[in-house]
Formats: C-alpha cells, sequence, structure tokens
C-alpha cells in the first residue's frame, strides 16, 4: 500500500480525466485546463489531484513539446505548489492495449505518483482502490471480482474504463460494451475516466474532460470532481470558475432559426441549415455570428444531421453496427459483403489476441 501526502490539515483531493494533451493544435487549452485545476488546488488547501487516465493524446509518438510543457507544468506543480498529482494509465496513455509496461507516463514519473498496476493507495487515511485501462471487459471485471474480495466498505475505486448505464460520445465503441457496471459495487463511490461528458448516477461519478475537444463534448458544464474524505461529500466545479481568465471555446450546435437567440460568444458554432444557402447568404450568417463572438462556424444540412452512429449503438454487437454504418455512408464502388467479412475478421482476430493474452 502507497501513503503520501499525510498533512493532516487537509481532507480534500480534486478529481480529474481526459486532459488528453497533445490532441490536435490544443495544447495551450489543455495546459490551461490543468493551470486552472492546479490554481482551484492552491487556493482551497487541496494538496492531490487525481487524474484518472489519459494525460496525454496520442498513444505512439508523444510529441516533445508536448511532454516538454506538460513536465514543465507538473515540476511546478510537485516543487512550487506542493502537490501530488496521482495518475495512471488510461488508454491514450498505453503504447500497447494488453499492458502497461510501456506507457507516456514513465518518462514523467519522478514528478507525479504513477500508478500503472491496479492496486491500493491511501490518502489522508481513506483507502482508493487504483484499476487502469483494461482493454478487453471481461478481464476488467475478472480484476473487479478480485479486488471487491478484499474491498472494505469505504473503499473508493479509481479507474479509466466505459460503463455499460452512462451516457458517452457516439466514438466510444467496444466489443462487448455493455459488460461493465457496479450496479452492486462493494465501493463506497467510483469514479471513473473514459467518457468526455461529465455526469453522475448512483455512486458513480464521471468527471469528464475538463474541456471540450468536439461537438458532441460541448454544451454541457465541463471541469472536475472534489471529494472531501472525511465528509464524504462530493462537488462538482465548473472549470470556468477562473474568473478573468478566458476558457477554451466551447463548441455549440445550433438550428438556423435559432441563431438570432444564441449567444455564441467564445464558441464554436455549428449551424444546421434548412435549406441550401448561397455563398452571400452564408456570408451574411457568419458575418452575424463572428460579430457576436464566435470563433468558427461551420455548416450542417438538415438531413446530415443524423448522427452516423445509431444512439442505441451501445447495446449492438460490432458486426450489426458496422453494417448499420455502411448501410448510412454508403461507400461507392465497394462490396457491402466483403467489407462485412472483412470487419468481422478484424473483430474475431482481435476477440482471440485478447483472449489468448487472459490465458
Amino acid at each position: 500500500m502507497s501513503y503520501f501526502n499525510v498533512n493532516k490539515t487537509m481532507t480534500r483531493i480534486l478529481i480529474t480525466a481526459d486532459v488528453h494533451c497533445g490532441v490536435g493544435n490544443k495544447l495551450d487549452d489543455c495546459l490551461w485546463a490543468l493551470s486552472s485545476m492546479r490554481q482551484y488546488a492552491a487556493e482551497n488547501d487541496i494538496g492531490v489531484v487525481a487524474v484518472l487516465g489519459d494525460l496525454f493524446h496520442d498513444r505512439v509518438n508523444l510529441n516533445i513539446k508536448v511532454i516538454s510543457e506538460v513536465a514543465a507544468f507538473l515540476d511546478d506543480a510537485r516543487y512550487k505548489y506542493d502537490q501530488d498529482w496521482l495518475i495512471f494509465p488510461g488508454n491514450h496513455d498505453m503504447f500497447m492495449r494488453h499492458t502497461w509496461d510501456v506507457n507516456s507516463l514513465k518518462p514523467i514519473k519522478r514528478l507525479i505518483t504513477l500508478i500503472d498496476d491496479y492496486g491500493l493507495v491511501k490518502i489522508y487515511g481513506r483507502r482508493f482502490r487504483i484499476i487502469p485501462f483494461i482493454q478487453h471487459e471481461e478481464i476488467y471485471m475478472k480484476v473487479i471480482d478480485h479486488i471487491e474480495n478484499e474491498t472494505e466498505g469505504s473503499d473508493i475505486l479509481l479507474t479509466h474504463i466505459g460503463i455499460s448505464n452512462a451516457m458517452h460520445n457516439s466514438c466510444f465503441l467496444m466489443q462487448h460494451w455493455g459488460l461493465v457496471n457496479f450496479n452492486n459495487t462493494k465501493f463506497s463511490k467510483v469514479f471513473a475516466g473514459h467518457f468526455h461528458c461529465g455526469q453522475q448516477f448512483g455512486n458513480i461519478y464521471i468527471p469528464g474532460s475538463p474541456i471540450p475537444f468536439r461537438f458532441d463534448e460541448g454544451m454541457v458544464p465541463h471541469g472536475f470532481y472534489v471529494l472531501d474524505v472525511e465528509t464524504d461529500n462530493v462537488e462538482f466545479v465548473d472549470i470556468k470558475w477562473r474568473d478573468g481568465v478566458q476558457a477554451p471555446p466551447d463548441y455549440i450546435t445550433v438550428s438556423e432559426a435559432d441563431i438570432n437567440d444564441l449567444d455564441p460568444t467564445n464558441a464554436n458554432v455549428r449551424v444546421i441549415l434548412d435549406n441550401t444557402k448561397s455563398r452571400d447568404e452564408l456570408d451574411d450568417l457568419r458575418h452575424h455570428l463572428e460579430s457576436n463572438g464566435a470563433v468558427k462556424i461551420s455548416w450542417m444540412k438538415a438531413k446530415e444531421q443524423e448522427v452516423a452512429v445509431p444512439k442505441e449503438s451501445a447495446a449492438m454487437e460490432p458486426d450489426t453496427l458496422f453494417e448499420k454504418f455502411i448501410d448510412h455512408d454508403k461507400p461507392d464502388g465497394l462490396s457491402r459483403d466483403l467489407l462485412i467479412s472483412l470487419n468481422k475478421k478484424v473483430i474475431d482476430e482481435a476477440f482471440s489476441v485478447s483472449t489468448e493474452v487472459d490465458e
């Protein structure tokens, strides 16, 4: 068992996830989010920050500027702010899908408390179970069963995994999606990374990413949780709390008819067009939005509003989901039967590799 930050005057920890440093051209936005959380912790007598996976984004090629900037930030967090940042691998921090041995957190391990295996830590006297990301859900549930045999009633789980009854982004598609749930868990609370839209149901807390990265993550609060280990109180803090410091832009989708009622200040705006527009008409709409503070504007025809991946995807088998995808996209010049056959071979091969690793 690991013990750290034993300052007895502190009882609260800050919990975040899915910062994704290095995604797109958003490094400055990610560093803004990290700095906001570090400042909040410093101003509110919080000595431990837990990152529930996916501190970094690129699984294979970690940009030197990205790791240098993040290392400089964490150096300040540890030696100037006297904060412990506890971090474990999410799927984006892992170079290989089925092992934590090679991960992007090891180069910065002197600056953080790195947990790269499932285990137990004690923070301010409270027991926390840690399970980093596990690719195959059957294996994940076996680890849960093993850990719960040694779990005390007040233990809290920190993990990175998709949970079956959570609201999630359309980009999250995995085989056997519905296996992971905590309906009858022995843990007093579960904090999980992986989904980017923050939410809470029962004793499950998903902080989400501190900032949105795409349109299906916009128009909802983004921030972090603060947990008091003595009172068990959990508070969600919207990251826009920093007065005088502009947050990264939100992502807003709006119908053409509602444009005049929209406040697009500091937002990437996607407009659903009622019908085909001339270039002059689009320029007029763009000018209206930009003059009212929009950062970027994009267009979507009303018939394109249907999401390519249906809402019921979480309950579908991968082959059924793939069939719906190609029926929606209708790729030109490609055989539907051949695509379905190749997709099935890929799924079967991936499943067989995962089973071999488990055994």
